[in-house]
């Protein structure tokens, strides 16, 4: 199987649409709990918003997203048949240890939901965090 990913530069699109529309998409939210403290205390002072929600809207959500796939679908500078090999493996370890945990939360509790963009987000993460790891640790 031949897999056709982006070019190296890419990656810096990536991780540009990543933490900039991130930050525009959760402003608003992390002002507010910056705001109310500890305590959860509401005041109306304190419903200040940075962003209208309008903006900071599902579409800025999606597009944060998107640069995290973005990066992850990009080539390394150096990319030979074993990263390609290195990548493909890491998937199937990030397939399998999903289905585990979502056994294992279907099991403790029968009533449980995911949101599908957390799932993604988290799948993401684990494949950039163990792809990185295992070049390290193989390739020096």
């Amino acid at each position: 199987m031949k897999l056709r990913l982006l070019p190296h530069y890419f990656k810096y699109i990536g991780i540009v649409l990543f933490i900039g529309f991130g930050l525009i998409a959760n402003i608003n939210d992390f002002i507010s709990g910056f705001k109310e403290g500890l305590h959860g205390d509401t005041f109306e002072a304190t419903k200040i918003q940075l962003i209208h929600p309008v903006f900071a809207s599902h579409a800025f959500e999606i597009l944060h997203y998107l640069g995290v796939l973005i990066y992850a679908l990009s080539k390394d500078k150096t990319f030979d048949e074993y990263i390609q090999r290195l990548r493909l493996e890491t998937l199937s370890y990030i397939f399998f240890v999903t289905l585990v945990y979502i056994l294992i939360r279907i099991t403790i509790e029968r009533e449980w939901e995911m949101s599908a963009a957390y799932l993604f987000e988290v799948q993401v993460y684990m494949f950039l965090i163990i792809n990185k790891v295992r070049k390290k640790l193989i390739l020096g």
